[in-house]
């Protein structure tokens, strides 16, 4: 499928969907028939995560340097 990996990498609305159903191990259809409420739940939930894994690592290098 061409062009899909650029599609994916520019369109982050593309990209949200995918980790969505990836982390839920749910389709991408079933991603598009959650509530829209549920799936900007589940966006907020993983960008906390990420920011909160992002944060550890921050101090794990930090303690490297001292």
């Amino acid at each position: 499928i061409r062009g899909s990996r650029k599609k994916v990498d520019s369109d982050p609305e593309i990209r949200s969907l995918l980790i969505v159903a990836d982390r839920l191990h749910i389709t991408i259809q079933q991603v598009l028939d959650m509530p829209v409420s549920h799936y900007h739940l589940w966006l907020a939930y993983l960008k906390k995560e990420q920011e909160q894994y992002k944060t550890k690592q921050s101090l794990a290098d930090a303690r490297k340097f001292k």
